[in-house]
């Protein structure tokens, strides 16, 4: 079974690719941390980072699919065009926070996902997120703003 081909880069920027990052060792060993988006590793570190410690997990390149809402009344989308819509005031904390907790009501997941989470497809492989210590703090340092 050949794999679609990947969208092509535009404007000099690298396409996003999406990869399931799980917990490598200890207690935690594959508990899952996210199915994340981004355009590079460095920018994975990072997302991972809002997180857990990027240095405890590994990543996998995810197969084309996603998140899929198959349900009727899920969250509405921008909330800020929507909440005006209905004349929820900004300041409405009750109103945010309800949207929110609906935002994933519905969802499902597709089965080009579903078989790597489910079945440890043999189709991914692992690497960890931090392979060589050394190397990301000269990485990070370098983009450190003084």
């Amino acid at each position: 079974m050949s794999r679609r081909p990947r969208m092509t880069e535009t404007r000099g920027e690298r396409s996003a690719r999406t990869y399931l990052v799980r917990f490598m060792n200890g207690e935690r060993k594959g508990e899952l941390v996210g199915i994340i988006a981004a355009s590079s590793l460095p920018e994975l570190y990072w997302v991972v980072d809002e997180a857990v410690d990027p240095g405890a997990c590994e990543y996998a390149e995810m197969p084309s699919g996603g998140l899929l809402w198959l349900d009727r009344g899920t969250a509405l989308v921008p909330y800020h065009e929507h909440r005006r819509t209905f004349g929820v005031p900004d300041e409405d904390e009750k109103a945010y926070a309800k949207w929110r907790t609906s935002l994933f009501k519905g969802a499902g997941i597709s089965e080009g996902w579903l078989d790597p989470l489910c079945t440890g497809s043999q189709a991914l492989t692992w690497k960890a997120l931090v392979p060589d210590a050394t190397a990301l703090s000269k990485y990070l340092r370098s983009r450190s703003i003084d």
